[in-house]
C-alpha cells in the first residue's frame, strides 16, 4: 500500500474537505502542515505545485482538487 502524505494549510477549506472525505473513507495518511514549515513550500513550489492540498502517494505528488476528491466520493 502507497504511504499517504496530505500537505495542508490551517485556513485551507479545500484542505479541510478533503480531509474529511479521506477520514470517511478511513485512508490512513499523514497530515503536514506547511504554514511554519518554509523548507517543506519551497520544496512542493519547485515542483510546481501552487495550490493545496497536495497528496504525495510514495513518488508521486498531485495538487488537482477535483482529481484528488473523485477518488473519495
Amino acid at each position: 500500500m502507497p504511504t499517504l502524505v496530505l500537505y495542508t494549510k490551517k485556513d485551507c477549506l479545500r484542505c479541510v474537505m478533503l480531509k474529511r472525505l479521506m477520514d470517511k473513507k478511513q485512508t490512513v495518511y499523514e497530515t503536514i502542515d506547511i504554514d511554519d514549515r518554509s523548507d517543506v513550500t519551497d520544496k512542493l513550489i519547485a515542483m510546481g505545485m501552487m495550490n493545496l492540498p497536495v497528496l504525495q502517494s510514495d513518488e508521486t505528488f498531485c495538487n488537482d482538487y477535483n482529481e484528488l476528491i473523485k477518488n473519495y466520493k
